[in-house]
């Protein structure tokens, strides 16, 4: 039997012998009543740079002796 016939004959078990509501398909959910500002949605990548600057210090002073200071490994 070919996926498209058995997701219908899905959909009809699903409408018929549970009866649930048609308008449930077309379910959205409700738009914000209050819109947050843009100033205050945060800026993922500024933050995401500012951790990985963190992590890359913390590191550097964790650094081993003897550790090649010609690159950044």
């Amino acid at each position: 039997m070919p996926l498209e016939v058995r997701n219908q004959s899905k959909v009809f078990e699903l409408f018929l012998l549970k009866r649930i509501d048609r308008d449930w398909i077309n379910h959205k959910l409700p738009a914000d009543d209050i819109p947050i500002p843009p100033k205050e949605v945060p800026e993922q990548d500024r933050e995401l740079n500012f951790l990985l600057e963190a992590n890359e210090t913390n590191w550097q002073d964790q650094r081993p002796p003897n550790f090649c200071f010609d690159h950044r490994h």
